[in-house]
């Protein structure tokens, strides 16, 4: 039999051996000693004289094969993550494979050929058949006690390097985990956006040999923070970051960095903080995994509480001036939601603008949003703390409406989603449709490079109790010139008896940068009758996700 492991260790995490032994126990050996990586997907060789697996190193995920004899050798090499699902008595394998510009596909491996990688699936090709995908750029910088830290930057599709850009510097979980150079939608998604992304595998990853990952043991936080914020200080020389428009964001093992970043540095204009731990001592009584939290401690925490106390962000709230938005699943038995409440009272005592978003019926980590929120984090990073969509700045403030520019605005859609609840047909009872300012959570007046942001909001009168239906789309555009008939005309278009582009569950709504600084013609909203003329809708609410409410000029 082969498996994974090390010997019985006080340190909190070693990396894995590949070991065999007997079915009863006898013969154990280690044959990858001299490895030093983690192991992973292993599948016997048809003759019994070796192993294939595949295993991590410096962001890259290839195929390896141990022999009993000794030694390890590749299978596949290269910028790409590999995985093995099964190996035919043939030596033809299957498994998938991805790298930063191709999402996974299935894939098919000749084990006797180095390199023969054939693929069999085109799962994604019609999705990214018309899409510019964001460039991305390895990098090597030297961090605190001359460490040599690997990282990656995801540069926007249309990127100028005269400009200047947001900055989002993503955190991973684990800690002992890698960040790897497969595809990847979020950091996709942000660069569409107009953001530069960096992602890091600080002191504590796997992927760089047992003296890497042990740098930070029962030191965590430490060496890892030195190690994000030389990764932002080596983005920022190269000259086209805007200084004034970083955030950071991490789950987990991330949540637990993002928290100790913004409690030792105000150099973020906003943090996305997501199921953290903030406080070890009472971390160590809720999470599922007690022992874990235990190992990174020389000490329980009765015998020595100010080494537990000093790694626990929750000690450094009182430094805190980012706005953050907090993020967890109720059901999280990992780390646990009274961690991010703890942390929420907290900043909220100190008037640090703060929200907690709470996913019911959500565990740890997973999706993290709702399914029907479509984009995953960005949406409410956008709606929450200001994330300019499309790199614009994003300022709250009073909303003063500023006439577009000269040049005549080429029309962009923008999505929001509408979530929707009904009940029977209630013959005479009114829908009531109206576009007000965007607003932040902490209820400012939104503007995007001076343009006020539009939202839809729509309500029914006169329906008895609703029962939920589901979530439907708005298209909210902007125009060169508003077209309120259109808006008004949303009422007939309701109960889906029209015919033409617009149906019932896609209303388009006009709104420009012209009309919006024109105070008479935009006083207070404009309300639309007989939206839910049939009784079948009320009660919406929109909500912008990643491409909403921003002028395309």
């Amino acid at each position: 039999m082969a498996f994974t492991g090390y010997d019985s260790t006080g340190h909190t995490h070693r990396t894995a051996d590949l070991y065999v032994m007997g079915i009863d126990g006898s013969g154990m050996r280690d044959v990858s000693k001299s490895f030093d990586r983690d192991p992973a997907d292993l599948h016997w060789a048809p003759d019994g004289k070796g192993i294939y697996f595949a295993a991590g190193d410096r962001g890259s995920v290839n195929l390896r094969y141990a022999d009993l004899s000794g030694g390890v050798r590749d299978i596949t090499q290269g910028a790409q993550v590999v995985s093995l699902a099964s190996v035919a008595r043939t030596l033809v394998a299957v498994g998938t494979r991805s790298d930063p510009e191709h999402p996974p596909d299935v894939v098919r491996v000749d084990l006797r050929r180095a390199q023969s990688l054939t693929r069999l699936t085109e799962l994604n090709d019609g999705l990214l058949a018309n899409k510019r995908l964001a460039k991305i750029e390895e990098v090597w910088y030297t961090s605190s006690g001359a460490a040599r830290v690997q990282g990656w930057i995801v540069r926007p599709p249309a990127f100028e390097a005269t400009k200047k850009y947001p900055l989002i510097l993503e955190i991973h979980g684990g800690p002992f985990a890698m960040y790897n150079v497969g595809f990847s939608y979020m950091f996709q998604n942000f660069a569409a956006n107009g953001y530069v992304v960096l992602y890091v595998n600080p002191r504590g990853s796997t992927g760089y040999g047992d003296a890497f990952s042990n740098a930070i043991d029962h030191n965590y936080p430490g060496p890892d923070y030195d190690d994000l914020m030389a990764g932002v200080d080596a983005v920022i020389g190269r000259g086209y970051v805007d200084t004034t428009r970083m955030y950071v964001s991490g789950c987990s093992g991330g949540g637990v960095l993002s928290s100790w970043v913004i409690g030792h540095t105000q150099r973020f204009a906003a943090a996305a903080v997501r199921c953290p731990v903030i406080d070890w001592i009472s971390m160590a009584g809720q999470t599922d995994i007690p022992l874990f939290t235990f190992s990174f401690f020389h000490q329980p925490f009765w015998d020595k509480p100010d080494e537990w106390l000093a790694h626990s962000s929750l000690m450094y709230a009182g430094r805190v001036t980012t706005p953050t938005l907090l993020m967890t699943g109720e059901l999280d038995r990992r780390t646990p939601i009274p961690q991010t409440e703890q942390y929420y009272a907290a900043l909220k005592l100190r008037g640090v603008p703060t929200v907690m978003l709470r996913f019911n019926g959500e565990y740890h980590g997973g999706r993290v949003l709702p399914v029907a929120l479509g984009a995953p984090t960005v949406g409410l990073v956008v709606a929450a703390i200001g994330l300019a969509p499309g790199g614009g700045r994003t300022t709250a403030r009073a909303a003063r409406a500023v006439p577009p520019a000269s040049r005549r605005c080429t029309l962009r859609p923008s999505l929001y989603r509408i979530d929707l609840t009904a009940t029977e047909r209630a013959p005479g009872a009114k829908g009531v449709a109206r576009l007000r300012p965007a607003a932040t959570p902490f209820g400012l007046p939104v503007t995007v490079d001076g343009h006020v942001v539009w939202a839809a909001e729509v309500t029914g009168e006169g329906l008895p109790a609703p029962a939920t239906l589901g979530a439907y789309t708005v298209f909210v555009a902007w125009a060169a010139t508003p077209d309120l008939d259109a808006v008004r005309r949303l009422g007939a278009l309701a109960d889906g008896s029209a015919t033409g582009e617009v149906a019932w569950n896609k209303f388009l709504i006009f709104v420009s940068a012209e009309a919006s600084a024109t105070a008479d013609r935009w006083s207070g909203p404009i309300v639309l009758r007989g939206m839910s003329a049939s009784g079948y809708m009320q009660n919406f609410s929109a909500h912008p996700l990643f491409n909403g409410g921003v002028p395309p000029c």
